[in-house]
């Protein structure tokens, strides 16, 4: 099978562990081995359990191209999406089931996707008596699908069986058997479109969410705003090395090679991308291997010993000149003092 080629912004883009965790969990009812998978996808399956974890879009296009070809279910994305229980996307999914109408589930949606992963940018668009919601990125097929499965399925829970979309619209070609596509969407499905769009009538956006709770859905509300705006800078390629080095940091030193490996990409790359922005491996690793010790030293929970240890010191006194030369002071000063 043939990896998708990358776009220069995956290095800055990260997509929740929550997302990738939805596609390995049903990729493991269809027998897919899961710790191969993990394996494979350099996931620890222990951050899979962080609600704010977060994990490089590379990583997790790979995974569902790796999940859908092991799992041999040609419509991969859209039974995934029949199987999304309630909280399949943390606090977003509640705001849902808390909002008034199915116009406000819609705009939560619009307005908090990037919390499920950077690259989607989504538009709703009243135009007469239709209404689109528009998804402004070319995907692999079956996280498209699944994408506009999960919102059809979740809109027809919320309001009732009655409400109804017009038409759907992919960019991808195709695919050979639409059996499941039509049985999902109950519409006519388009392919080969020039953009991605749900097609609905608009006075639909009025109907009432059978399960509104106005008070939790602005609750829920200020604490997804308070997470966007803690997400970082989708751009920045300097958060995603920092991201790496210190995911590889405790017990030894990650490598140049190392940390272009875990963002896909080869150390010579790496290397001129930093080049270009004027800074060393090196130096970030110098970066990562302070602010972390400066973090162990806060907990209280682990020696100075163990620190140095954990941070891949050969010896607890290298350790020390070396948190002197960050700092000008030593370790054991520097946790008194706190």
């Amino acid at each position: 099978m043939r990896n998708r080629a990358r776009s220069p912004t995956d290095y800055g883009q990260t997509v929740s562990v929550l997302a990738t965790r939805n596609v390995l969990r049903y990729a493991r009812t269809r027998g897919v081995n899961n710790g191969t998978l993990a394996r494979e996808l350099r996931i620890d399956p222990a951050s899979l359990e962080d609600p704010e974890g977060r994990i490089p879009l590379a990583v997790h296009r790979r995974a569902w191209a790796l999940a859908a070809f092991r799992s041999h279910d040609p419509a991969f994305g859209l039974h995934l999406a029949e199987r999304s229980g309630i909280g399949t996307m943390d606090a977003l999914d509640y705001a849902l089931w808390a909002s008034a109408t199915l116009d406000d589930a819609i705009e939560r949606i619009v307005r908090f996707y990037r919390l499920l992963g950077d690259d989607l940018e989504l538009h709703l668009v009243r135009s007469g008596r239709f209404a689109r919601l528009h998804r402004v990125v070319h995907d692999e097929r079956h996280r498209a699908e699944a994408f506009f499965a999960f919102v059809v399925l979740r809109a027809r829970e919320l309001v009732g069986r009655t409400f109804r979309i017009h038409e759907v619209r992919f960019m991808h070609r195709a695919p050979s058997d639409t059996k499941v596509h039509r049985a999902v969407f109950r519409c006519p499905v388009r392919f080969s479109c020039p953009s991605s769009e749900l097609v609905f009538a608009a006075d639909q956006l009025e109907m009432p969410v059978k399960t509104a709770r106005p008070g939790l859905a602005a609750i829920l509300d200020r604490y997804m705003k308070d997470l966007v705006a803690r997400l970082p800078d989708t751009g920045s390629l300097l958060h995603r090395v920092t991201q790496a080095i210190t995911r590889t940091l405790r017990g030894g030193r990650p490598s140049l090679q190392a940390t272009a490996r875990a963002l896909h990409s080869s150390p010579r790359t790496l290397q001129r991308h930093l080049q270009d922005l004027g800074v060393t491996h090196r130096v970030l690793v110098e970066d990562a291997r302070r602010d972390m010790a400066d973090r162990l030293l806060q907990t209280r929970k682990v020696s100075v010993t163990e620190v140095a240890f954990l941070l891949g010191f050969e010896d607890v006194s290298g350790f020390r000149r070396a948190y002197r030369r960050w700092t000008g002071t030593n370790p054991t000063r520097a946790r008194i003092r706190r």
